[in-house]
């Protein structure tokens, strides 16, 4: 039943701050519910190490870029 409630398969989740912390924990929950993911932040090398570290344990695709919401 957990499955089912929170099946996210077919959708896509943009997750702002996504590089690290509570960004980066949501971005892994919506990839483990088969969501895919865009992450956002302002750091290339973290986006690039997390969207790797998603891509290969999950189903989900990843993409990333390199974005500063204050602008």
């Amino acid at each position: 039943m957990l499955n089912d409630l929170f099946n996210l398969k077919g959708r896509t989740a943009v997750v702002t701050g996504g590089s690290k912390g509570i960004g980066e924990a949501v971005a892994r929950g919506f990839a483990e519910a088969g969501a895919n993911v865009i992450l956002t932040a302002r750091s290339e090398d973290a986006l690039k190490t997390l969207a790797a570290d998603i891509s290969s344990g999950t189903d989900a695709r990843v993409a990333y870029r390199i974005c500063d919401m204050t602008d």
